[in-house]
This record gives C-alpha cells, structure tokens and sequence, in this order.
C-alpha cells in the first residue's frame, strides 16, 4: 500500500479540528491502559495488545483541508487511560497519585500519521522526538491520564483504495524507568459490525453477508487471475525451452489485456477483475448498506485484491515483467494490478 508524501503544513492546519464528520461506523471504546512493572516503581507499562491492527475511519473534515488528491482518515479509539486496579498475576500495578506521564514520538511516518490531543493542553505530534503530558496519575480531569488523542492517517489514495501508517511511542515519568516502545498500526480496511446497535438479526445478516461475499470474491479474484498467469507461465515455458512462443503469447494477450484493443473491457482480465469486485461489494452493502459506505466496502475487498495480487506475483516469478509487456486500454496490465510485485527473476527481460 502506498502512503502519503510529507504533509506538515496540512496537517498543522488540520490540528484544530477535534470534532470530525465520518461517513464510517464508530469503534467500541478500548484503551491503553498504563501502569507499572512493580508497586511504586519498576518500569512504566501500557496493558493492550498491540499486534492489533486499529481502524481509522474516513474523515471529511480532514480531507476538506487537505490538498487535491489526498484522503484523510482518523479515529480516537484507543485512548490513554490509568489501569483500573493492580493486576498482581500480570506483573502490573496502578501508579502512585501525582505521577504524571509523558509521552514520546520515537517513530512515525512523517506526514502520513500524526496525532493531536485537545488536552491536557492542545497539541499535534508528528514527528520523531516530540513529547506530550498525557496527565498525571489520579487528578481530576482533564489533567488526569484519560485522553483520547485523534491518530490521523493521510493518504495519496483515492477514497477507496486499502492503506496503512505507523506511528510508535514510549512513556517517561520521574521515579520510573522508561516504558519499552510501542508500535500502533493504523488501516482503513476494518468492517467491523456494531452488535450494539440494531438488531441482533440486522447485525448478524451484515456479518454473515461480509463472510460469504468476501470469500466467494476472494476465490473468483484468484481464479480469474491465475488463469491469466497460466497464459503467462505458457509463454515464459516455451521461451526457455526455445521453442515457438507465437501461439502462447496470443493467449497471453487475449487472457491478460486487450489484444491490441480487439476486446472489450468486460471481457478483458480487468474487466472480469470489476465484475468480481462488484458482485461482492454489492453482496455485502444488501445486507450492510446502514453500516457502511460503499467505498468502506471497496477498500476492505481492494485490500484482499492486494493481497491475492501479491502472492500470485509469488507464484508466477515473471508475472511482473510479462504483464509489463502485455497492454489494456493502452496500459501495461502490471499497472493496474499494482501489489503484483517483481520476484527473483520478474525483473529480467519480457520474453516479448
């Protein structure tokens, strides 16, 4: 997935806007809980999983500001939060009243992901190296540590097109040793059902519809594709082999692209791709269309056709550069199905 060229000043100008329109579904309240390896003291600690992907969702607001051609996403969940009690069997024990916490940038993608928190004082990080006071240990709000900071997520995508960023951290407080850094990744590709609201049966109808369509549009995605790259691997077999490639690489061409613009899209890979696509975006938004946008849908099935992109490219080592080679709509294939990366020889000459 691609992420975003440096964006300082729209993402200044973006630092005051705490209240956000979202066309996306909200995420259920979690946070990062702090605390520390022993009772007073020990190193400082932050009880959550971060293997856990976090959902951002698209943010108008934020793409208004941003200039042409960049889309904004944001979400505040998790937030920074006091552990509710010692937790003596995880190692992990509640701060001592008056212990304020700060909190350091140690990575980020610079100008794709940045943070801003309202309080305790108004403030935006984005890049390595900035602090913030999240609060101090049981004082009344808001200079307590329960904050919520905006993490924005800016892309050069269009709105339904699959991305990530990155951003970690560590914590400091005096008396403490410095907590180990923490990474959060941040993606735009979550569909995740509320079972808080509506109906268990409503609820239960959007799930349902999102596991059934995404794997028959997972399994047709690949099969459409794989047939190409047979073609493909045909054409690259008999130019090892030094025989004819005439009759192989017409199938490519037909399978692959357009043969010289002879077909239409609908019949084309491409064409065929869409209409994979559609079926399962429509699937889902029948059963979903309350809980989420047409492009929300896309990006999550854009991100599985990255995926299957990837490994096809995996399998078939020249896929890359043969569909270099092969045109639709006048463009090489291989740009239209960008996750198809080189791999081992993918980068040597086309056959033809």
């Amino acid at each position: 997935m691609h992420r975003s060229t440096a964006l300082l000043g729209a993402l200044t100008l973006a630092g005051a806007l705490v209240a956000t329109a979202r066309a996306d579904e909200e995420h259920h309240h979690v946070d990062w809980n702090i605390a520390s390896t022993a009772p007073s003291g020990g190193q400082l600690a932050v009880d959550w999983n971060f293997a856990t992907v976090v959902g951002v969702d698209y943010d108008a607001t934020l793409t208004g500001v941003l200039p042409p051609g960049f889309t904004g996403y944001s979400g505040t969940d998790p937030g920074f939060a006091s552990i509710a009690d010692d937790e003596i069997d995880e190692g992990l024990y509640r701060l001592p009243a008056g212990t304020t916490v700060t909190l350091e940038i140690t990575a980020i993608d610079a100008g794709s992901v940045s943070i801003f928190f309202a309080s305790p004082s108004p403030a935006t990080l984005s890049a390595v190296g900035q602090t913030h006071v999240l609060g101090t240990q049981d004082a009344p709000p808001p200079g307590d540590l329960h904050h919520h900071g905006e993490m924005r997520l800016i892309l050069s995508l269009p709105v339904d097109q699959p991305g990530t960023g990155t951003f970690s951290f560590r914590l400091a407080a005096p008396g403490f040793t410095p907590s180990e850094e923490y990474t959060v990744t941040l993606a735009n590709t979550h569909l995740f059902v509320d079972y808080g609201a509506g109906t268990p049966s409503s609820n239960l109808k959007c799930q349902k519809a999102i596991g059934k369509n995404v794997a028959k549009f997972l399994g047709g995605y690949a099969k459409t594709l794989y047939k190409c790259l047979d073609k493909v691997a045909a054409v690259v077999a008999a130019e090892e082999q030094g025989l004819p490639t005439e009759s192989a690489e017409a199938q490519a061409d037909r399978a692959c692209g357009d043969a010289g613009g002879s077909l239409v899209l609908r019949t084309t890979l491409i064409g065929r791709l869409a209409n994979v696509s559609q079926k399962a975006l429509d699937g889902v938004a029948k059963s979903c269309s309350s809980a989420f946008g047409a492009n929300q849908i896309a990006r999550h099935l854009n991100k599985g056709a990255c995926d299957v992109q990837y490994l096809a490219s995996q399998g078939y080592a020249e896929a890359h550069a043969v569909l270099g080679a092969i045109t639709s709509g006048g463009t090489p294939v291989v740009e239209l199905l960008p996750c198809i990366l080189p791999a081992r020889a993918g980068e040597g000459e086309a056959p033809f």
